[in-house]
């Protein structure tokens, strides 16, 4: 009888701390607005607790990587986030057939959700930080200053469109085994002159379907149409910049000029880090972006 007693009581606190545990609230659905050709998918996760700060994710589009699989993502629910992950709409005619914006249609694709999200009490967006991880960076100077967001993260994204980072990757005489695998993996390519011949194709605007990796020559095109620093000079928080070494988007001279733009934005805040690996989103690449991110978001 006492065993049981015990046992029963073991129960019942167990039941009472998992019903005072906050539990995870996920909300997946898709925002449709007018000239739009296709919903614009949404998750917000967040707990049952109050929130104080909304962090935007942009994801990549080379990499998959949704924010769930960052090991930061409990953590940043404790500390009272709500997280907000707008992706594209499906890959299929839909992006290959637009017109040669896909950068800005992308933005605005992204703002137009956060605002209908904010106006329609889905979610807060206080206290805004947006994350960008490879084209999510390239897009979130953009999304940040209409967003007016607190501070902003990039990862993986150069100051400098991919398609010129790409570039000059061709002006090598031979590739490192971190440049070869990336150019083998995502853009389908074996060698420095295959990859020259398709920059110099995707560079022409007609035909307007080249094909270089997954995406057409207009997308690539697309991410030249703004210089970042334009853009970057008017963000109104903080900046936290997180490049790989090895990254083959990625060139040393980027991070001067990016420490360049940091003192014309004016912000004492901003940061440049440069971390070991080849940017890569797994093993110890997404390891050393866990321990940073922790350090910008929960200090």
């Amino acid at each position: 009888m006492t065993n049981f007693i015990n046992r029963l009581s073991l129960l019942i606190v167990c039941a009472l701390f998992w019903a005072c545990k906050p539990q995870l609230q996920t909300t997946t659905a898709q925002h449709n607005f007018k000239g739009q050709y296709a919903p614009i998918p949404y998750t917000i996760y967040k707990l049952d607790k109050p929130v104080t700060k909304t962090l935007l994710y942009l994801p990549p589009a080379l990499d998959s990587l949704s924010v769930k699989q960052l090991p930061v993502f409990e953590k940043l629910l404790k500390a009272g986030y709500e997280i907000v992950e707008i992706t594209a709409p499906k890959e299929g005619e839909f992006y290959l057939l637009r017109e040669m914006n896909f950068a800005s249609q992308r933005a605005s694709e992204i703002i137009s959700t956060a605002r209908y999200l904010k106006s329609s009490s889905k979610a807060q967006f206080n206290n805004l930080v947006v994350l960008g991880v490879e084209e999510g960076a390239y897009l979130a100077p953009t999304v940040a200053v209409q967003l007016k967001a607190d501070s902003v993260i990039y990862v993986n994204g150069g100051p400098f469109s991919p398609l010129l980072e790409l570039e000059k990757l061709t002006e090598k005489d031979s590739l490192n085994p971190a440049e070869r695998s990336f150019i083998q993996e995502y853009l389908k390519l074996d060698s420095l002159p295959q990859l020259e011949l398709a920059i110099r194709r995707v560079k022409r605007t007609d035909p307007n379907n080249i094909i270089l990796g997954m995406q057409t020559n207009k997308y690539w095109l697309s991410f030249n149409q703004e210089p970042l620093s334009e853009v970057y000079t008017h963000l109104p928080g903080a900046n936290f910049w997180i490049l790989f070494e090895d990254y083959p988007l990625n060139r040393a001279s980027n991070l001067n000029y990016l420490q360049l733009l940091n003192k014309m934005q004016g912000n004492a805040h901003n940061r440049v880090l440069s971390l070991k690996g080849d940017g890569k989103m797994q093993g110890k690449n997404l390891e050393r972006l866990n321990q940073e991110l922790e350090k910008v978001l929960t200090p």
